[in-house]
This record gives structure tokens, C-alpha cells and sequence, in this order.
């Protein structure tokens, strides 16, 4: 687009100049202007047929980058929140799992515990009871 300005202002500046060749009309200067004229348009040609479309193609390319850019960062967001959410659940679990080995412990405890007061019951039921028999025997 800017090559186009660059030419249509040379090409509006040659032929202003090739005006004022005419009011003057000199042979070498009116050749000068029609050579420069060729150069123009052979320039503008080469401009339209090279340069144009490999501009263009940079720029559809470009136009294509927000677009593809905001779909990616749309992805990354939704991604960063899932992973948050995950984060969450594997700390709900953790916290979960710590109170079901402490409880577990607890449970643990708490029936060698009962063991052990049974043993000491079943142990004192039975120095009991022999006591009790000696007693009677002793009766006896």
C-alpha cells in the first residue's frame, strides 16, 4: 500500500512535469520524461507483480495472529482453572486421607487398650475366683 502511494505521487510529479515539457516543448527534455515515465511504470509493474503479494500474504498472516493468539490464551485460561480445581480436590483428599490414618491410629490405640483392660479384668476375675475357692476350701 505504501509502494502504491510512493508511485501514484511520482507518477502525479511526471506528469506534471511532463505538462510543463509540453509548454516548453523541448525535444531532449520531452524524451528525459517519457524515459522516466517508462521507469515508473515499469517500477509500479514490478511492485504490483513482486512485492504486492508477498505483502499481502505477510499481512493475512498477521491479521490471523490476534485471533489465534486469543483463542490460545483462552485455552491457557481455562486450563490454569482446571488445574486450580484439581489442586483443590487432591488438597481435600490429602486433608481427607490425614484424618483417616489419624482416626485409624486412634482405633488402634484405643483397642490394644481394650485388650489390655480385658487381659487385666480376666486376670483379676480369675485371682477372684481362686481367691474365692481357697476361701471355701478353707470354709470346708
Amino acid at each position: 500500500r505504501i509502494g502504491g502511494l510512493v508511485f501514484e505521487a511520482q507518477l502525479s510529479g511526471a506528469c506534471q512535469y511532463l505538462r510543463s515539457l509540453a509548454g516548453e516543448s523541448t525535444e531532449g527534455e520531452l524524451s528525459a520524461a517519457q524515459k522516466k515515465l517508462a521507469e515508473l511504470k515499469e517500477e509500479a509493474a514490478n511492485l504490483t507483480e513482486h512485492r504486492l503479494p508477498a505483502l499481502l500474504d505477510e499481512l493475512a498472516s498477521l491479521q490471523k495472529t490476534p485471533v489465534l493468539r486469543g483463542n490460545y490464551e483462552l485455552r491457557l485460561a481455562r486450563q490454569n482453572y482446571l488445574a486450580s480445581k484439581q489442586d483443590q480436590v487432591v488438597d481435600l483428599l490429602l486433608r481427607q486421607r490425614a484424618r483417616h490414618e489419624f482416626l485409624s491410629m486412634v482405633l488402634e490405640y484405643e483397642g490394644r487398650q481394650l485388650r489390655d483392660s480385658h487381659r487385666l479384668l480376666l486376670a483379676a476375675q480369675a485371682h477372684l475366683s481362686s481367691s474365692i475357692e481357697k476361701r471355701e476350701a478353707r470354709k470346708l
